[in-house]
C-alpha cells in the first residue's frame, strides 16, 4: 500500500503515515527509492536540504580552522 502512495506523481499534502507503515518489507522498499525527506512540499524539502548543507559546512569549517590552529 505505501508504494501506492509514494510517488514522484503524487505531491498532495494530504497525505499521511505513521509507524502502522513501518515495517521491513517498507523500509526496504524506500532504500531502494534513494533518499527520503519527510517534509510537506518541495520548498519545505529543499530549505530542510540547504540548512543540513549549511550546518555541516560550517562544522568542516570548525574542524580545519581547529587543526589549522592546533598546527
Amino acid at each position: 500500500m505505501l508504494s501506492t502512495v509514494v510517488s514522484k506523481e503524487n505531491t498532495a499534502s494530504d497525505v499521511w503515515a505513521d509507524s502502522a507503515y513501518r515495517s521491513t518489507r517498507n523500509e526496504a522498499w524506500l532504500d531502494t527509492k534513494g533518499l527520503f525527506i519527510r517534509t510537506i512540499g518541495l520548498a519545505r524539502a529543499e530549505a530542510k536540504l540547504t540548512l543540513a548543507n549549511i550546518a555541516y559546512n560550517f562544522d568542516r569549517l570548525v574542524f580545519h580552522e581547529r587543526t589549522r590552529a592546533i598546527g
